[in-house]
């Protein structure tokens, strides 16, 4: 009974994150480990209602605009279109995964970062590099969807980085939705040259 008990309590679906520094060696040298998601924010499942049940729904955009998701207006004729994109290209930080410096505690009605960390190698500024997707994979009982994003700085200073997010494309009409935001305690410093790297996991468990 204890087992059965302590099975109810396990999330079957969650989200983790891991941010991490690295020196100009590729040495770890500031980490905060695995630690679980205060996510997802509700856009994200307005996303995936929309998305499965073929049916517009309104969601709000990173400008704080509300708009209709036309999931009925992916139909071609060489078949359905995808409504999400996440794999945002080197120096975009428009989408994928972002970073800001602001540590208001998430909310579900959160539709952006507070202050995001725009790319750059000014003042205030870090380098976005590409999203990267690697496999699936299964461990622990946990079937895993790992994502991540690497960043420099190169700013002259270092950057305090307090929040991390996941936002995704729109593909129709080029406007964007936040689907993931945590606050980071205690922030993470990330010093002139170094390199910050901020991995989400999607995991689900039978």
């Amino acid at each position: 009974m204890k087992e059965e008990n302590e099975k109810k309590k396990e999330k079957r679906v969650m989200a983790e994150f891991r941010v991490f520094v690295t020196d100009e060696h590729g040495k770890i040298i500031r980490d905060t480990g695995i630690k679980e998601s205060k996510s997802f924010v509700k856009w994200f499942l307005v996303g995936i209602l929309a998305d499965l049940s073929v049916h517009n729904r309104t969601c709000k955009n990173t400008s704080g605009s509300e708009f209709t998701l036309q999931a009925e207006g992916n139909i071609s004729g060489s078949g359905r279109k995808g409504l999400f994109r996440g794999s945002a290209g080197v120096g975009n930080d428009t989408y994928g995964i972002l970073v800001g410096s602001n540590d208001t505690p998430p909310t579900n009605e959160d539709f952006k970062l507070l202050e995001k960390i725009e790319h750059g190698d000014g003042t205030g500024q870090l380098e976005y590099d590409k999203m990267m997707f690697p496999d699936i994979n299964i461990s622990g009982g946990y079937v895993k969807l790992p994502f991540l994003r690497t960043f420099y700085n190169n700013s002259g200073a270092t950057i305090t980085v307090k929040e991390i997010g996941f936002v995704v494309k729109v593909e129709w009409n080029n406007t964007y939705c936040l689907w993931l935001r945590d606050v980071l305690s205690p922030p993470v410093d990330v010093e002139q040259g170094k390199t910050l790297s901020v991995q989400y996991i999607i995991k689900t468990k039978v």
